[in-house]
């Protein structure tokens, strides 16, 4: 039998990052087809719904021209029809904030139904990946308060024995720092800071 195969090129929407897919039918193998023709007619009916649809709802919210008069905004679609909004005399004009006001509108069709949907985000509930988020972030805050609390307390302990150590066995700072592993000009700040803070509960008592 004469091989009937035809190579097809069509586009698929389910491969954005291809322009094209090229694919060949054999007339062998298509049950109920004398030919390729028919699937052809049919992948190429399917491109051409396909680019009607995209038309009209790219014109439907494309604009065609836009006029800024302060308050107002015009703004004229591609599909025929214009839209205009108009900033509150408090509000400062934005050239911005009135296309995607302008928009917002266009796409749900009146100003009320629009505050409604932004008014309806105020008093939301948080949903649980909000909740959980909230969970974790005082979780870490905890953890955090934790470790500054213990490293306090271990700067404290350290002080005190350094503060001891100067006082008591009248050590010098080398000493100390050889002793207890630290550097010599760490050792003195410790001191200085304990004697500081017992100089000021002296004065307090």
């Amino acid at each position: 039998m004469e091989d009937l195969s035809t190579t097809l090129t069509y586009t698929l929407d389910a491969f954005p990052a291809y322009d094209t897919i090229s694919t060949t039918i054999n007339s062998d193998i298509c049950c109920g087809y004398s030919s390729s023709s028919s699937v052809s007619n049919t992948i190429k009916k399917h491109e051409e719904t396909k680019k009607a649809e995209k038309k009209t709802y790219s014109d439907k919210f494309m604009p065609e021209r836009i006029l800024y008069n302060d308050p107002a905004t015009i703004v004229f679609w591609k599909d025929g029809t214009k839209t205009v909004v108009k900033k509150s005399k408090e509000e400062k004009f934005n050239k911005y904030n009135a296309f995607c006001a302008a928009l917002a509108k266009k796409i749900f069709e009146n100003n009320s139904r629009v505050n409604k949907i932004v008014q309806s985000g105020v008093n939301q509930k948080p949903g649980i990946a909000d909740t959980k988020a909230t969970k974790t972030s005082k979780y870490i805050s905890s953890k955090r308060r934790t470790y500054a609390d213990y490293k306090r307390a271990e700067l404290e302990t350290i002080s005190e024995k350094i503060f001891r150590m100067k006082r008591v066995q009248h050590m010098s700072y080398a000493e100390i720092a050889r002793k207890l592993n630290m550097p010599e000009s760490k050792v003195r700040d410790l001191f200085l800071y304990m004697k500081e803070k017992k100089g000021k509960h002296q004065d307090e008592g």
